[in-house]
């Protein structure tokens, strides 16, 4: 799903149950976060994440378009399956505050003592990770104080 960071040999692997909760050696960037959960979006298929997708001169001619290569990455059943879970979390869960006046489904997520905060969040065609913390990896204090 365009996760770059694992770990996949060696004394410390990333193929552990901690995984799922995101465990991982050396983390992952909200862009890959944003990629992989748009892969879900999707149905399954991975599109690399792109900050420009279309240049136009000033007569609107189009200079640059960036064309989408989508690559299935997981059965379309899993990735909705994962989808409706997660439209819950932006229903009634801890997402709500991010819910959209549209369909959209998102992830929250905080590490034990508060070193780091998530959110990842899509709707049909578009997909955004926030992450809160700090790069000394110190505990950032409660994150439920700052709504």
């Amino acid at each position: 799903m365009g996760i770059t960071t694992l770990v996949e040999s060696g004394n410390l692997t990333d193929a552990n149950p901690s995984m799922a909760l995101g465990g991982l050696t050396h983390g992952v960037t909200p862009l890959e976060m944003a990629g992989a959960f748009g892969a879900m979006a999707n149905m399954g298929k991975f599109n690399k994440p792109v900050a420009i997708s279309k240049i136009l001169d000033r007569n609107g001619k189009v200079l640059f378009q960036y064309e989408p290569k989508p690559v299935q990455v997981c059965k379309p059943s899993s990735a909705y399956m994962l989808v409706d879970m997660m439209r819950d979390v932006m229903r009634r869960g801890t997402g709500t505050g991010a819910a959209v006046s549209r369909p959209c489904a998102g992830k929250t997520g905080t590490t034990s003592e508060y070193h780091d905060a998530w959110f990842v969040g899509f709707t049909p065609n578009l997909s955004c990770a926030v992450w809160i913390g700090d790069d000394n990896n110190e505990p950032s204090g409660r994150y439920d104080r700052w709504r």
